[in-house]
């Protein structure tokens, strides 16, 4: 008398008795998703770190264009100006990474303050926001 031939695939480890059902593994198209999905998160990565320092300058052209829209008649050519190159300094900063990343936050929140609806901006607003490029960018404010 022969032995039993033992099962041509494993016992499910759920159901001892039954064999598992053959047809393939069902790991395979998980495993090929993952995959794909850390492919496709690297070259949006690395994207994002070649187009950073293009998409902080649109960012801050459009950031500039909007408050120099909007600023008072009080404020100075030369002020305007400074407001512009401090714009201009900041963008590269951010894009490049140099930022000093403590005075980054704070020029944020002087910004999400500019965004407020209804708000008015002074020549005193124009200074602060000036200043906070300047700091972002590292550079000394004229003067100081």
């Amino acid at each position: 008398m022969e032995p039993p031939a033992p099962p041509s695939t494993p016992a499910s480890p759920f159901h001892p008795g039954q064999p598992r059902p053959s047809g393939g593994s069902r790991t395979k198209p998980l495993l090929i998703g993952c995959g794909a999905a850390l492919v496709l998160l690297g070259i949006a990565a690395v994207i994002l770190v070649v187009k950073l320092p293009e998409f902080v300058d649109w960012m801050f052209t459009r950031l500039e264009t909007q408050i120099l829209a909007k600023l008072p008649p009080d404020v100075t050519p030369d002020e305007r100006q400074r407001l512009v190159d401090a714009f201009d300094a900041a963008a590269r900063a951010i894009g490049t990474g140099k930022a000093d990343q403590a005075k980054a936050q704070e020029l944020n929140s002087v910004l999400m303050d500019f965004a407020r609806q209804g708000r008015t901006i002074t020549r005193e607003d124009v200074l602060k926001l000036t200043r906070a490029l300047e700091e972002t960018a590292g550079k000394k404010p004229p003067g100081g």
